[in-house]
């Protein structure tokens, strides 16, 4: 009788593992970021003024780093766990987010990787770096990137 129940539960668990398809991050190439500095902001911050608004509830981390990626390089698909401010400072990107067509932005311009969101960063060149400046507001603790598979765009219609 034990036999037969470890055989089932050895049955039921292969059966699980097996129907169950892995779901791969996708890499990015040519791409580096280097942190330029980092602060944390001791506590909750409530600041409003100028048609800007700043609300944190806990202890927050603010890391300014440099991102370069190579001539056709990309960034992969990645989520951060806080709000992303991006400025291009030489060259131009194209900026997917989730199912969306890119968006190409230039030396001078910024964009916005909102916290969760499925994103990918590519160099539009394919022969010049791309330098961007990226400043990210993350709760304190928390990992600056998080590696996501592409978005499943399938059932778009464009």
């Amino acid at each position: 009788m034990k036999t037969r129940a470890l055989a089932l539960f050895a049955f039921v668990v292969g059966a699980v593992f097996l129907s169950t398809s892995t779901v791969v991050a996708t890499p990015g190439s040519g791409f580096g970021a280097t942190t330029v500095s980092k602060g944390t902001l001791a506590g909750p911050v409530e600041l409003e003024g100028l048609g800007l608004k700043l609300s944190t509830k806990a202890t927050t981390d603010m890391v300014i780093q440099q991102i370069d990626i190579a001539p056709g390089g990309q960034s992969g698909w990645h989520q951060h766990p806080g709000l992303v401010l991006v400025t291009v400072v030489s060259g131009a990107v194209n900026v997917q987010v989730e199912c969306e067509p890119a968006q190409m932005f230039s030396v001078g311009q910024s964009f916005v990787e909102p916290p969760l969101t499925t994103v990918k960063v590519a160099n539009a060149s394919t022969t010049a770096y791309g330098r961007n400046f990226a400043t990210l507001v993350v709760p304190t603790g928390r990992a600056l990137r998080i590696d996501v598979p592409a978005p499943d765009c399938s059932e778009i219609d464009r």
